[in-house]
């Protein structure tokens, strides 16, 4: 084990456990509905879980709803720190009910990422900066103070493009009530 302590060895094991084991269910503020959700009162009672924007999305990103979740069955939703969405807008296109509409990348709010700076190593030595490099939108969305600590912008679209680029667990992306 040159260099590496048992403890750091374990260490590292649990945090990416922990990682894996956080993302399998919906986040316990809500779902995060994919690109051009309307209001989520309203997307309940339009979206009839025909499952055509799950079957367009090129990055299969788009989950539907199962019983066991807390996020009414059958209906789409994402998990972007898991599996995150490019922002492609072929699910709003293809959506037959109007409760996915067609919306420019630039306007998308799906959610809002978070930075955890006590994990985040931006500020560090190593002087990382994979979640600005990773961020489709990054003068819009990221930056990166003075203080080398990573900031989150008004333009963020919480497609969680940042999250799997993050070499720690620092960024997790929860949504943004409408």
């Amino acid at each position: 084990m040159s260099g590496t302590s048992r403890r750091e060895l374990f260490g590292s094991f649990f945090r990416g456990f922990r990682k894996q084991i956080s993302r399998l269910e919906p986040p316990a503020t809500g779902p995060i509905r994919p690109p051009g959700a309307i209001a989520e009162a309203s997307f309940l009672q339009t979206c009839q879980h025909c499952r055509a924007c799950v079957d367009v999305c090129p990055e299969q990103c788009i989950i539907p709803a199962q019983e066991h979740m807390q996020v009414a069955t059958g209906t789409p939703f994402l998990l972007p720190d898991r599996a995150p969405c490019t922002l492609c807008g072929k699910c709003g296109e293809v959506c037959p009910s109007g409760a996915l509409l067609p919306v420019a990348q630039e306007q998308v709010r799906i959610g809002r990422a978070q930075v955890g700076l006590e994990t985040c190593q931006t500020g560090r030595e190593q002087g990382c900066h994979a979640c600005v490099l990773a961020c489709p939108l990054p003068s819009q969305a990221i930056k990166i103070l003075e203080s080398g600590d990573p900031s989150i912008l008004a333009g963020c679209t919480g497609c969680g493009l940042c999250a799997p680029a993050c070499p720690t667990t620092a960024i997790r992306v929860v949504p943004i009530r409408r």
